[in-house]
């Protein structure tokens, strides 16, 4: 919500699977990679770590309420932006601008 209200296309993932899947598609290009760290079948960090190994340098936002060190290093590893949850709306703008590298 907070991301179409900016005026951001959203395009949704049932999981991280079908998230990679989409974006080994290559069409449409994506932007931005939003994602949670907990979700079914696969989480954030494994997402990034599929994405990078897949040579898919799509910019990503890891948002957890877990700042746990391993999600941490992944992120750092992968050149996404972290986001703490709770995260207030300007939060997210933030760090999806950061991950565009705005």
């Amino acid at each position: 919500e907070v991301l179409s209200g900016a005026g951001a296309t959203i395009t949704c993932a049932r999981d991280g699977r079908e998230a990679l899947a989409l974006l080994r598609e290559g069409s449409p290009v994506y932007d931005a990679v939003f994602t949670d760290q907990t979700m079914p079948g696969m989480t954030g960090t494994e997402l990034l770590i599929s994405m990078r190994a897949a040579q898919i340098a799509t910019p990503a936002v890891l948002c957890s309420g877990y700042g746990d060190a391993v999600s941490r290093q992944v992120v750092a590893e992968s050149q996404a932006t972290f986001l703490a949850k709770p995260a207030a709306p300007d939060d997210i703008l933030v760090a999806v601008a950061r991950a565009l590298g705005r």
